[in-house]
């Protein structure tokens, strides 16, 4: 095993991995920015998604018998059937069986556009993290869920969430400064803490759940969902046989999500907006 950060900002630009070599840790060679070459033998079995991090030229040369591909810009492990991390010029292969792209995968990366491709079911916490230049994603039809800090930073203008998204976690797409709209579908069941926060130029949200919960740390009171969301004037919230409209709201109160509860038990989740009175919109 080659340890967490062993040979991080070595200045390297060559490295020849030895046979025998099963693993690689967190930041094992990361932070070489003029690193262009690198050999795996077949006797590695596990690379984290950070070994290489922020090695921006990097080309590998792969033993043909080794569980890695390296596609299209895109470091494959075809065991675990993970995208590990991918380059600027990326395109993530679709006929390679990825079911996960793993964390960190594309933090800080210059990617400019990015095709998911259908079969993928999870976007991992940190994946597309500060993509400024990142306008245009297509996520699949398959995937599930989408990790903490995602796509945070990132410079997306529009998201299309596909049916099958149940979760969206902390942070996801906090700070998304040029996203305007968002549209959540109806199978969209869990929201987590800031989710949108900081999304300066949110004007539009339509939330479809049938049913939705949301998540915080403890030692936070309110869940925030669009906190900071200075140009959000219009939320429509539809479920079951009801669906309200708001609009001409009080633009610097924020919007978050809470629980109503009665006996210590949880009865019904709330959309909340603080203005002089509080306005409440249930979710059955």
């Amino acid at each position: 095993t080659i340890k967490t950060g062993a040979f991080s900002t070595c200045k390297l630009t060559r490295v020849i991995l030895p046979d025998g070599l099963e693993s690689l840790s967190v930041d094992a060679f990361a932070y070489n920015s003029n690193l262009v070459h690198v050999y795996i033998p077949a006797s590695v079995k596990s690379i984290a998604s950070t070994s290489f991090r922020q090695d921006w030229k990097i080309n590998f040369v792969i033993h043909k018998d080794s569980i890695f591909k390296w596609i299209d810009d895109c470091l494959i492990n075809t065991e675990t059937h993970t995208l590990l991390m991918g380059l600027e010029d990326a395109i993530i292969p679709a006929d390679m069986g990825i079911k996960r792209i793993e964390q960190h995968s594309f933090e800080h990366v210059n990617i400019k556009s990015v095709d998911v491709p259908e079969g993928v079911q999870s976007v991992g916490a940190y994946a597309f993290y500060n993509c400024k230049n990142l306008t245009e994603v297509t996520l699949p039809g398959t995937l599930t869920s989408i990790e903490n800090f995602a796509f945070q930073h990132s410079g997306i203008t529009e998201i299309q969430f596909p049916m099958n998204v149940a979760s969206i976690q902390s942070f996801a797409f906090a700070e998304c400064v040029n996203l305007q709209n968002i549209e959540l579908p109806e199978t969209t069941s869990s929201l987590g803490f800031k989710v949108f926060r900081g999304c300066t130029n949110l004007t539009s949200v339509i939330i479809n759940s049938t049913f939705l919960t949301t998540s915080k740390p403890d030692n936070q009171e309110k869940f925030d969902l669009f906190s900071e969301c200075a140009k959000l004037s219009n939320i429509k919230v539809g479920w079951s046989s009801t669906s309200t409209e708001m609009s001409n709201v009080n633009k610097s109160a924020p919007w978050y999500a809470g629980t109503k509860t009665e006996g210590g038990k949880r009865i019904i989740d709330v959309l909340v907006k603080y203005t002089d009175k509080d306005h409440v919109y249930y979710i059955e």
